[in-house]
């Protein structure tokens, strides 16, 4: 069992899935304090979770999980989602920093399913 984060106060997006694809996601922030490190330590989790927010970090429950949160400007991460899924569904995207609502980023995320779009959760 792993360490329990509080999380859900953090920005969330969803995903729509309708087939087999590739992610590619990029999370960087613009605070700095040098050329690799960041000013906060920060990650990003993705999961299949009918639509809703993320509201603990623990192992085994995500896609995937940057975990542990690192100081470094940028983390990336590829993401294959194959045929053992049932398509389509949406998944749930968490950036996060330890402090919940602190910091400035940039998400970026390319996908290889034509439909692909990222929202915004609200509060």
């Amino acid at each position: 069992m792993g360490t329990t984060i509080p999380v859900s106060n953090n920005p969330h997006f969803l995903i729509p899935v309708e087939q087999p694809c590739s992610l590619f996601i990029k999370l960087t922030q613009y605070e700095r304090v040098s050329q690799v490190a960041g000013a906060q330590a920060i990650m990003f989790c993705v999961a299949k979770n009918d639509d809703e927010k993320i509201t603990n970090v623990k192992s085994g429950d995500f896609l995937y999980s940057s975990l542990p949160p690192i100081n470094a400007i940028s983390i990336t991460s590829e993401i294959i989602l194959d045929s053992d899924y049932s398509y389509p569904f949406n998944l749930t995207v968490m950036v996060a920093t330890l402090e919940a609502k602190i910091g400035t980023f940039m998400l970026k995320v390319w996908c290889t399913d034509q439909n692909f779009d990222l929202t915004p959760m609200q509060y």
